[in-house]
């Protein structure tokens, strides 16, 4: 290919940087789950690295969404059962709505990573 494998890579490139940006660029490689050289050469070839912990954040979030419609189907469950006071169906019923709303921002957040 243009750009080579791992086995095609035997050129090494001085890259001349003061302790703070050292420092900042090792983390940023590190928060996007590659190696130092793996994440300098995505950068100067023109890829955004993505983020491991954008990555896993999602995934947690999409884990809460399940929860959350879980949760959701045991309340739609209980008011199916048996009629119970109206007072108590009218608060299942605002948790129903309070838990749409929750995961509908949540897919939103989602989407934006």
């Amino acid at each position: 290919t243009a750009l080579g494998g791992a086995r095609d890579r035997i050129n090494r490139m001085l890259v001349v940087v003061n302790p703070g940006e050292r420092e900042r660029i090792t983390a940023l490689a590190k928060a996007a789950g590659l190696s130092l050289s793996a994440y300098l050469r995505s950068c100067a070839l023109g890829y955004e690295p993505r983020s491991v912990f954008d990555l896993q954040a999602a995934r947690d979030m999409l884990k809460v969404n399940g929860d959350l419609g879980r949760i959701g189907g045991l309340l739609k469950m209980r008011l199916s059962e048996q009629a119970s006071d109206s007072a108590h169906q009218a608060a299942v019923r605002q948790l129903l709505d309070e838990i749409e709303a929750v995961a509908l921002e949540l897919r939103s957040v989602i989407a934006r990573l």
